[in-house]
């Protein structure tokens, strides 16, 4: 089930909540600590993968490769 992150306007505070789809799309979300509906959705960071890779040092450019990657 996906996790929202909100930011209430009124009191500073961020909150999250964990819901369907669906239940989001009917859900009209409120702080849970001041109770203000004045919320903005944010951006929720996520990671998709194993990972498992050798960090390059300094950075995402293996040596020799001359500036950024790309």
């Amino acid at each position: 089930m996906p996790t929202y992150a909100y930011l209430c306007h009124a009191c500073g505070r961020p909150f999250e909540n964990q819901m369907s789809i669906r239940e989001k799309e009917e859900w009209k979300p409120r702080c849970p600590v001041c109770g203000s509906a004045k919320v903005e959705q944010q951006l929720f960071g996520f990671s998709v993968g194993g990972g498992g890779g050798t960090p390059t040092p300094g950075g995402c450019c293996p040596p020799g490769r001359g500036g950024c990657c790309g």
